[in-house]
């Protein structure tokens, strides 16, 4: 089984049959895919059969049934439907014997994650010292939170830039982070479950020169995941930007001479 994303709130559910006897055609083939629970049919199924026999998907169902199909000898088949459910990550397994054939059943499962998407709702904050020294250090706190009510992919940064080094610690509401401490940029791609939120504190060393520094941190759906998507007019808080004005630290010194007699 596989899965491709077909749009918002759908997934693409293709299931895969092949016949690895170079000699023996498969005859009364029959298959039985009971969808995970919060999945279903979509309203459009826009069903798919390379398998012949009868596979009639329709909108709403929670099983998908394949009856009298043929498969030659060596070949393959595919079936494919559009499903739908709230937004999530559901696992989708067809069990021993779900696939029958006069020839003999499936002994081993087969398994697919189905991804569906919807509209996502990012955001990441930065804040931290409006001041420091040149040489010094300054303390930023960065959060990115997934406000949407399912999980999404997504890719976080906070790139090193112009300072001199970066050191941060992170935690996690309802989400693990992906590493609870380092050093450098931060860059990571993960799941963020509902209602989640990382914060990372970060201490920055301040360049030896220059008089005002920036860093913009950022959140986004990771590539390659086209089921989820973000409204364009919110896209304004995925980025967020602080500034640090920096002054040279002053070097004093102080001599005295003098001449007893």
């Amino acid at each position: 089984i596989t899965d491709g994303n077909g749009g918002i709130e759908t997934a693409t559910l293709t299931i895969t049959i092949n016949n690895t006897d170079p000699a023996t055609a498969l005859t009364n083939v029959g298959l039985t895919d009971n969808l995970p629970a919060g999945t279903q049919v979509f309203s459009t199924p826009a069903a798919t059969n390379t398998c012949g026999g009868t596979f009639t998907p329709t909108s709403g169902a929670t099983t998908l049934t394949l009856s009298g199909a043929g498969i030659a000898a060596g070949a393959s088949c595919q079936l494919t439907v559009q499903v739908t459910g709230t937004p999530g990550n559901y696992t989708n397994t067809i069990p021993a014997g779900g696939l029958t054939s006069d020839q003999g059943n499936n002994t081993t499962p087969a398994t697919a994650i189905l991804d569906i998407g919807g509209p996502a709702h990012l955001s990441t904050t930065k804040t931290g010292s409006a001041t420091g020294v040149n040489g010094g250090t300054a303390t930023y706190t960065v959060t990115f939170t997934n406000s949407t009510t399912f999980p999404v992919p997504v890719s976080i940064a906070d790139p090193l830039g112009s300072y001199t080094a970066f050191s941060w610690t992170c935690s996690g509401v309802n989400v693990t982070c992906p590493a609870a401490s380092g050093t450098g940029a931060i860059a990571a791609a993960l799941i963020m479950p509902a209602s989640s939120t990382l914060t990372y504190v970060v201490t920055a060393t301040l360049p030896q020169t220059g008089t005002l520094i920036s860093n913009t941190s950022t959140i986004g759906i990771t590539p390659g995941n086209p089921a989820y998507t973000e409204d364009p007019s919110e896209l304004g808080d995925n980025t967020a930007t602080t500034s640090t004005t920096m002054t040279r630290s002053s070097v004093l010194s102080i001599t005295k001479t003098g001449r007893f007699t």
